[in-house]
């Protein structure tokens, strides 16, 4: 039998016959893709051996051969089989549903489309027997921080392995999104695929009673995990459907607090928070209005725009005017929420793969409209006065432009723009109406400075926009003696853009 390509895991009791339907509906959906299905079986008698004679896919475990007696939690069961899993993805699955057609290659190719930036895949679900509208639709779940809940569909195995797997701070409720938070704050992404049905015939489960006071205990831990880094609901579960968010728009809550988490009195965005959550409790976002970013704004305060300090810059006393801090480097916010990108002489402290993909996270940070605005020192312009009668001076002062004060390491210039290049990146990376200007400055010692400017007209697959930068990031090679660098190159551009650090 071939190496499976995908895991389902499932603890099954006394359902049968649901069981066998789930599986040939997997069989149905996985023509030319290797599967394996891994139950924990409480009580199984001859069906167990009735099962794997009809799948060979299955094994079958005996929950009594590996627990206790008594009820195992969710966790600990789905713990037990992740460790036995071999397949690169898998799912944790339910002997009460069934997959629509086609429904597992889609989720598949969502994945192949993010190739090694996506965590999971969750796929779209409704319940046979619907308690409020919204979950009689096909949709997708969202948790904490309008982030994608994988109630179906597929985590990467040796990511959720390595990320310790299943908590055991949970019960039964709410360990499903603790492990996708988990796999969202690695900097990896979970994809909504809408496309990839699976139907939840829970009409049994509708006869049965749930422990509120189970659920309550799970939730409350939930919260106390993770309502720090991402921001609560607030009209319980809001879903994704094909036609855009169910209920109003979900806001962040929260008041903020000053604590050490702040440079003289100015909040600082930490690596792997919420960005948009941060800025809110801080007042300096307002949901429902227009989102305007500037980085790197130094002594610049501007007027209708959040002005983010580099945090490498804190101890200048140019920096004194920012309304937050943050390594801009490592900013995260969720996708298509804001209206303006503005990077003021800071891109040009990006080397030439950090600058790639940090052009891919603003594409996915910006609404479709949106607009890119880039100011750096200008190579062409500056080359001018290099290759002119000017004094070497004014020579010496053009070179200290392009190259950055360097009074610290982070106050050195990594990269150099000038309008053609920006024009060519830009558009690679999914920007459209570009325009770009190179202008000299009226007092001595006219340096040269140029602007670019991109709308992002709709969202292009993360997959095209890494694969357009590893096309531009090949035009710096010198020659097919390079491949090694180049190679390099690409692996760091991954590595960036998964929050990891690229020299190793």
């Amino acid at each position: 039998m071939s190496t499976p390509y995908i895991s389902l895991l499932l603890p099954t009791k006394d359902r049968y016959e649901l069981l066998v339907r789930m599986l040939e509906s997997v069989e149905v959906n996985t023509v030319g893709i290797p599967w394996e299905a891994l139950i924990l079986y409480a009580e199984p008698g001859d069906k167990a051996e009735l099962l794997q004679q009809r799948f060979p896919q299955v094994t079958v475990f005996d929950q009594a051969d590996h627990f206790p007696p008594g009820r195992p939690t969710w966790p600990a069961m789905m713990q037990f089989l992740l460790q036995k899993a071999t397949a690169p993805w898998f799912m944790y699955a339910s002997d009460d549903i069934v997959f629509r057609k086609n429904s597992i290659a889609h989720a598949l190719n969502a994945l192949n489309e993010c190739e090694g930036l996506a965590g999971g895949v969750a796929m779209a679900y409704r319940n046979a027997v619907a308690a409020t509208p919204p979950w009689s639709e096909y949709g997708v779940d969202l948790t904490l921080g309008d982030q994608v809940l994988v109630n179906y569909g597929f985590l990467s195995t040796p990511l959720c392995k390595s990320l310790g797997g299943f908590s055991d701070e949970y019960k039964f409720y709410c360990a499903d999104g603790d492990i996708c938070l988990r796999v969202l704050e690695s900097g990896y992404r979970i994809i909504p695929c809408l496309e990839a049905k699976v139907l939840h015939d829970n009409v049994l489960d509708q006869l049965k009673q749930s422990s509120n006071e189970l659920a309550d205990a799970d939730i409350a831990t939930y919260r106390k995990i993770w309502t720090s880094r991402y921001y609560p609901l607030q009209n319980g579960v809001r879903r994704l459907l094909p036609n855009g968010h169910v209920s109003d728009t979900l806001l962040p809550q929260g008041e903020y607090k000053k604590s050490g988490n702040e440079i003289n009195g100015v909040p600082n965005i930490e690596k792997g928070e919420d960005a948009l959550f941060r800025l809110h409790q801080a007042s300096l976002y307002v949901p429902g209005k227009p989102m305007h970013l500037h980085l790197g704004c130094a002594e610049n305060n501007l007027d209708g725009y959040v002005n983010v300090g580099h945090a490498t810059d804190r101890d200048s006393a140019k920096s004194t005017k920012a309304d937050v801090y943050a390594n801009i480097k490592e900013l995260r916010f969720p996708d298509n929420t804001l209206d303006e990108i503005r990077l003021n002489n800071i891109f040009e402290r990006f080397n030439r793969v950090e600058a790639l993909g940090f052009l891919i996270r603003c594409h996915r940070w910006l609404k479709s409209g949106g607009t890119i605005y880039i100011e750096t020192p200008d190579l062409a312009g500056s080359a001018k006065t290099l290759l002119s009668t000017a004094s070497f001076k004014d020579k010496m002062t053009a070179l200290r432009h392009l190259a950055g004060i360097q009074t610290e390491t982070g106050t050195c210039h990594l990269d150099l723009w000038f309008p053609e290049r920006f024009h060519v990146t830009l558009s690679h990376m999914g920007f459209g109406r570009i325009e770009t200007k190179s202008e000299k400055q009226n007092s001595p010692p006219h340096l040269y400075n140029v602007t670019a400017t991109g709308v992002k007209k709709v969202d292009v697959p993360t997959l095209k926009l890494l694969q357009a930068a590893e096309d531009l990031l090949w035009l710096s090679t010198k020659s097919d003696s390079e491949i090694a660098t180049y190679e390099l190159w690409k692996k760091q551009l991954r590595n960036f853009l998964k929050y990891k650090p690229i020299y190793t």
